[in-house]
């Protein structure tokens, strides 16, 4: 189905569908919004702890919509910001939803990055991960998937 007559943007409308669909069947919510919010709530507390270079680096693997998602806001000139432990990081999940909005943000962190697991690829996940104070490392999948082939492309870009 066309969402907006343009066939490459309705691509990227379905991929970024995909991954939100994708992170929503993580959570069981059945609440495509929530879910987003979740994903970009995620994406940004996430990027602000990474160095320019290797957010743009995480950013290249993420679909175009979501990758315009991950870039709102962002102040290369501040990062990594100075709160870096995980209490910070859980704040800037908090901040991401309606004030008074009963959410856990380790869950939507833990879920949010299973799917940045399985979506991007193992190589640029260890390079996120190693990036990250070992604070945050209970909130990751135990291990990274091995990529199909032996590949550190994402898994689009096999497509």
């Amino acid at each position: 189905m066309s969402v907006t007559g343009i066939r490459p943007l309705d691509r990227q409308v379905n991929v970024a569908m995909e991954w939100i669909h994708d992170t929503d069947d993580e959570f069981g919510w059945q609440d495509p919004l929530k879910t987003y919010h979740a994903l970009v709530a995620t994406l940004h507390a996430l990027r602000d702890r990474l160095s320019v270079d290797e957010a743009a680096d995480f950013a290249a693997q993420l679909p175009g919509l979501l990758r315009g998602v991950f870039y709102e806001g962002f102040r290369p000139s501040q990062m990594p910001v100075k709160g870096r432990d995980v209490d910070d990081f859980l704040d800037g999940i908090r901040a991401g939803f309606a004030p008074g909005q009963s959410i856990n943000p380790e869950l939507i962190a833990t879920r949010v990055f299973a799917v940045l697991s399985r979506r991007v690829s193992g190589g640029e996940i260890r390079q996120v991960r190693g990036m990250l104070p070992h604070s945050f490392q209970y909130l990751w999948p135990v291990e990274v998937p091995v990529d199909h082939f032996g590949s550190d492309e994402p898994p689009h870009a096999r497509i």
